[in-house]
């Protein structure tokens, strides 16, 4: 733009200036003049001029021109409205007609209410089928609207009278003033979870926290609530101020290291630290991690193994630790480091949960046992065969999946996993991949939408005719956990993508529980059987004719069967086998679920009207732990009811009548029934899903993938 086109452009730019900078003063009249009259004017001046009209009647019919108000974004129209006063506003609220022409979203009817004096919002309020029926609002808009009250004990009334649920309640109390707050948390007058208590806490102007800290330590002790998760989570502004006030905290030595390790990183190196002692320093100079595996580990420190490991006294669960990445070398430093911190949790690369420092101990110790037992002159396919077998021998399926009680931070671990003998799938696959790059074996971890495995990358195989093959395969540890416990072939072992799609259910129907086309394509190395029993006769496992020991085991069942002998005597001597078999099958419900289904309970002899294999807990067990237990309904003996005892490892024979006084059923397998504990449920069960199907059955016994 040349020097004369700049200043035609100011020279118009002034004029405009000086011709609306009056706009303020006009009258109502002379401001109508003016929009009929200049059509150049710019929008934002008309929006002035029409948002100036003091008289609200002729306001409104101007605001009716709808051809008029055509050229008004959005913005322009909402500001318009909220220069109308409060008798106007609400007249405007019931006109469907405007509201639909100027699609005034439920964002902008909120800030129009919100916009009114308090006693015409409570009447809105008030006409609840008005506001969610006729408006449209939903319970996000409306909390808004009541958190935008002054009076505390209306927004209480309207939290009560919608009923809100706690995320809203948290916005609305985030409004009320400081002692509000405190009175209501202590009061515990909304049952608010810990979470919530939290953020409304960090709400507190800094004063109000500290007194709170002081005056409420049984509050936060009894809702489990450390004070540094309430102060890390404040702005830096608030945080720096909390610190010019750190004296007048009364709290422990240690909850006051733990404020100050996790202060914000950029805040910490602007601390004036001459009036601090030496470990209120330490605690200071630790690094806070950038909120390592997502919102599950919030707030944790950086480890130095090699640095000053008495800076960490104190801040046990602050710590973070991957275990998956400490070295041989470093792990007497961290057991040194457990001596001072021993509550130090140990974290892995699923990060859904953490175990002590005694399950990482006690799991390392049994994966060197299992390393140890490996043949260095092994190939990879049958280091790979031992150490599925040694996963499946240890490890068996959580039992109370799918229960009330079922924990996710106890099956999912991986040292807690190996030490606990306890896991569901994605935690038992990083278990395997976890033991497998220790040796050098790659692998890949593959989710589906509801089940996870993995893809053994580049192994190199020697098929039963004699040929080498090469490539990608499918390994499904968690589905091959049965097979291993009872001495089976693996059913799921180094099988391609086409093959492991077709075990996902017994029946043949694709459950998707292998899907996953993307990971899986690739994998297109496939084991027969005879080739699998090669591979496991080659290491000791199978015989020399690549028989699994389950085969010894299934003769002997079949030759009780054979005896043809009283139904009840052929199922104690069932029993009997199973417990000689494996001495620990109480524990292990899901791999013992499968061979009472499969063998035991399946032979061609054994009739009864009904069996139901399931799982129940003791009335008087707290911790609701599951017990297997076993129901028959015999042609002439009617009713039997056996339960695998754990401590005597057998199963023990109860009336009907004890059974029920001692045992109770878990809720959710109830729900499966109708409402009904099993052994009652009359119906034809089609789609009840038994304990073993997250692990998979022993198969090889029909040729059953699952």
């Amino acid at each position: 733009m040349n020097t004369k086109d700049l200043r035609v452009l100011l020279e118009g730019l002034i004029g405009k200036f000086r011709k609306f900078k009056g706009i303020d003063s006009l009258k109502d009249q002379q401001r109508l003049k003016l929009l009929n009259t200049d059509r150049e004017m710019p929008l934002n001046a008309k929006s002035s001029i029409i948002k100036g009209i003091i008289n609200n009647e002729i306001k409104l019919r101007l605001f009716e021109d709808f051809e008029f108000m055509s050229a008004f974004d959005k913005l322009a129209i909402l500001n318009i409205i909220l220069s109308f006063d409060d008798f106007y506003k609400m007249k405007i609220l019931q006109e469907e007609d405007i509201l639909e022409r100027y699609d005034i979203s439920n964002k902008y009817k909120k800030l129009i209410i919100e916009s009114l004096e308090d006693k015409n919002k409570q009447k809105i309020l008030f006409n609840r089928e008005y506001l969610e029926e006729k408006l449209g609002m939903e319970s996000c808009e409306i909390s808004g609207i009541v958190a935008s009250i002054e009076d505390v004990e209306i927004k209480e009334y309207f939290i009560e009278y919608y009923k809100f649920n706690e995320y809203y309640i948290e916005n609305i109390l985030k409004t009320f003033p400081d002692q509000s707050k405190i009175n209501i948390l202590i009061n515990n007058k909304y049952k608010l979870s810990e979470e919530t208590i939290q953020y409304v806490l960090v709400s507190l102007n800094v004063d109000s926290l500290i007194s709170f800290f002081n005056n409420n330590k049984d509050f936060l002790i009894q809702k489990r609530i450390a004070p540094y998760q309430i102060t890390s989570k404040l702005q830096k502004e608030e945080q720096l101020n909390l610190i010019s006030k750190f004296e007048s905290i009364s709290l422990s030595v240690n909850d006051k290291k733990k404020i100050l390790s996790t202060l914000d990183n950029n805040i910490k190196k602007d601390i004036d630290t001459s009036e601090f002692s030496e470990e209120y320093i330490k605690a200071i100079k630790l690094e806070l991690n950038e909120r390592v595996l997502g919102s599950l580990i919030p707030f944790s420190l950086k480890v130095d193994l090699n640095g000053d490991l008495e800076s960490y006294i104190g801040l046990d669960e602050l710590l973070y630790i991957n275990g998956m990445n400490i070295s041989k070398e470093d792990k007497p430093k961290l057991f040194k480091l457990a001596e001072i911190c021993p509550s130090i949790p140990i974290y892995d690369d699923l990060g859904l949960g953490s175990s002590t420092i005694e399950e990482y101990k006690n799991a390392e110790d049994w994966i060197e046992a299992v390393l140890e037992g490996i043949n260095p002159n092994w190939t990879d396919i049958q280091k790979l065969a031992y150490i599925d077998n040694a996963i499946g021998k240890k490890i068996s399926y959580s039992p109370d999946f799918n229960t009330e009680v079922f924990d996710h931070d106890k099956a999912r671990p991986l040292w807690k996993i190996i030490d606990s003998g306890y896991g569901v799938c994605n935690g038992i696959v990083q278990v395997e991949k976890y033991i497998l790059n220790k040796i050098g074996i790659e692998t890949e971890i593959v989710r589906s939408r509801r089940h996870e495995f993995l893809k053994v990358k580049n192994i190199e195989i020697i098929a039963a005719n004699g040929k080498i093959i090469k490539g990608d395969t499918i390994l499904d540890p968690t589905w091959n956990l049965s097979a291993h416990k009872f001495g089976g072939r693996p059913q799921n072992f180094c099988r391609s993508y086409n093959e492991i799609r077709k075990h996902d259910n017994r029946k043949g129907n694709d459950t998707e529980c292998h899907k996953n086309d993307k990971k899986g394509a690739s994998a297109t190395l496939d084991l027969d059987e005879k080739s699998v029993g090669m591979i496991f006769s080659s290491i000791g496992i199978a015989d020399k004719e690549g028989n699994f020991p389950i085969k010894k085991f299934v003769e002997k069942s079949k030759t009780i069967d054979d005896y043809n002998l009283p139904a009840e005597d052929s199922i104690k001597k069932q029993f009997k086998l199973l417990e000689e078999y494996l001495p620990d099958f109480a524990k292990c419900q899901n791999s013992t679920t499968g061979i009472l289904e499969g063998v035991l309970l399946n032979q061609k002899n054994l009739k009864f009207n009904r069996c139901v294999i399931n799982r129940v807990y003791e009335r008087s067990d707290k911790d609701k732990r599951p017990v297997l237990y076993v129901y028959i309904d015999l042609p002439d003996l009617g009713k039997k009811f056996y339960f695998a005892d754990k401590n005597t490892q057998a199963f023990i024979e109860l009336t009907q009548k004890k059974f029920e006084e001692k045992f109770e059923c878990y809720e959710m397998d109830m729900k499966l029934y109708d409402g009904c504990k099993p052994w009652e449920y009359v119906k034809v069960v089609n789609n009840i899903e038994d304990l073993s199907k997250s692990s998979g059955e022993i198969g090889n016994l029909k040729g059953n993938a699952r």
